[in-house]
């Protein structure tokens, strides 16, 4: 078996991806200039039925994450890979699903159970969905353990700030795909995502969507999107030969996709931060290094070969792409929108018709121009009542409320009024204690933690002189702190 570098011209080398049914592409198509919303998926290990080695033809995924948030009506899609992402997500809400392992058909295994999925939506918020569980499959699949957790955040009312809108985890350890009649003690499964090394043998794949402030524009914010993968060496061998290969995996591999309506970008690649040249990927042969990917040169491969005729096609690293998209295609980074696909290593066999996915990630963003709004601070005023004698009593009622899904704190209230020529006042007594400022402002400090939906209530008394001129007082009241990290602001005034 032989391979070829890059540009090696042989049968069909596109790597198409077969679409099914609707993609995200056609999902986010139908938002429109205003919209937020934010997809990822993420899968460690996807193999066609051709490379399952077992009597029974099955698809299998293998830690697998998906995370989804719309503050618009998003219609159902699938990834490139065909796997459904969502059904159909209702405006301001949230959905994260997260499986170990997945099995297609989902009987490929009797009545066994496979890796557990874990799935959460919101609204309502809800606590982290969580499950463990092993798996012993022959001949299908074994491994030691598998974790999933997902979780989702939404308010109707606001953002949600300082936290994941939904976010999605799942892990496989030490795990083969067997042939049939898989016997450990006689012979190597035809795939295998497993090491010596017990840290190493952990396959793992996390999805997760926020928001961030944007500098100098409060309410306004950006979003970012982020899938992280750690794999474990892959042993797999070709159908119909002895050959069989390793592939290594250095390091944490990152897509990461933001914007914010004013840029918009997308990375992909090997998060090794040690700067210098150690392989990212590796390709071994038996005991030959066949190809090493370094940090800085990570390019496309390709060509398998045996006994001087064409198999396959394999391709190491690269770029990212365009969802749906030729390897050469270009991602879409947009200020607006932002769409990207990637794959860490394909394995494509022409005869049978097989592919293995390594590492596949897939993203996108929509947020309208200028980024997404949050509402501030709310804040309400009354007056008590809304006309006065002069020598009467009054008072100024404010509730201060916090509408976003976040904790906010460090909140300041400075309450200001202004009355018309001739008209007389002084304030009495205040709940809590205000301090008067220079300016004849009052000032209402470090008030807070408020949480999400709670309010907070402030009440100053007052009185007009007996002698006051008839008119009329107009009092502001702004309100600065701080929810999720992020800086905030309301205002309300009354007369």
């Amino acid at each position: 078996m032989t391979f070829a570098q890059a540009g090696t011209r042989f049968p069909n080398p596109t790597f198409p991806v077969a679409k099914k049914g609707p993609s995200s592409n056609d999902a986010f198509a139908r938002l429109n200039g205003s919209a937020f919303a934010a997809y990822g998926t993420g899968t460690v290990f996807h193999s066609d039925p051709e490379l399952s080695g077992s009597d029974v033809a099955v698809t299998i995924d293998m830690a697998a994450s998906d995370a989804v948030y719309a503050a618009q009506d998003v219609s159902g899609f699938a990834d490139e890979l065909g796997r459904p992402i969502v059904a159909a997500l209702p405006a301001g809400s949230g959905r994260a699903h997260a499986q170990s392992v997945k099995l297609d058909p989902p009987d490929a295994a009797g009545e066994i159970e496979t890796g557990l999925p874990a799935d959460a939506a919101a609204p309502p918020t809800g606590r982290p969905v969580v499950r463990d569980n092993r798996a012993d499959l022959t001949p299908i699949l074994k491994a030691d353990t598998l974790r999933a957790e997902a979780a989702a955040r939404a308010v109707s009312t606001g953002c949600v700030l300082g936290d994941d809108l939904a976010r999605a985890d799942a892990s496989a350890d030490d795990t083969d795909v067997a042939d049939t009649d898989f016997d450990p003690k006689k012979t190597k499964p035809l795939l295998s995502l497993s090491a010596d090394d017990p840290g190493r043998a952990v396959s793992h794949s996390k999805a997760r969507t926020y928001l961030v402030p944007i500098s100098g524009q409060p309410g306004r914010f950006g979003a970012v999107y982020e899938l992280r993968q750690t794999i474990a060496p892959i042993t797999f061998g070709l159908p119909g030969t002895d050959e069989k290969f390793t592939i290594e995996v250095g390091g944490e591999w990152v897509m990461r996709a933001s914007a914010d309506g004013g840029k918009g970008a997308v990375s992909f690649g090997s998060e090794n931060s040690n700067g210098d040249q150690r392989p990212v990927i590796r390709l071994i042969h038996g005991n030959d290094v066949l190809d090493e990917v370094m940090l800085r040169d990570a390019g496309g491969r390709t060509g398998i070969f045996v006994d001087a005729e064409p198999v396959g096609d394999i391709r190491i690293g690269g770029d990212s792409r365009a969802v749906l998209g030729r390897p050469d295609s270009k991602p879409t980074q947009t200020p607006t929108r932002v769409s990207a696909a990637g794959d860490i290593v394909v394995v494509r066999l022409f005869e049978p018709h097989a592919e293995l996915h390594v590492g596949h990630m897939e993203v996108g963003l929509a947020v309208p121009a200028g980024g997404v709004s949050c509402p501030g601070i709310k804040l309400t005023k009354t007056s008590d009542p809304s006309s006065v004698r002069p020598g009467g009593p009054f008072a100024w009622n404010i509730e201060v409320s916090n509408p976003n899904d976040c904790v906010l704190d460090q909140v300041k209230v400075t309450d200001l009024p202004s009355a018309t020529p001739g008209l007389d006042w002084r304030a009495v007594t205040s709940v809590p204690k205000a301090t008067r400022e220079p300016d004849g402002s009052l000032v209402f400090e470090s008030m807070g933690p408020i949480g999400t939906g709670e309010t907070r209530q402030l009440k100053l008394n007052a009185e007009v002189d007996p002698g006051s001129a008839l008119g009329t007082i107009t009092n502001r009241a702004t309100a600065i702190g701080v929810c999720g990290g992020a800086p905030q602001a309301g205002s309300a005034e009354a007369t």
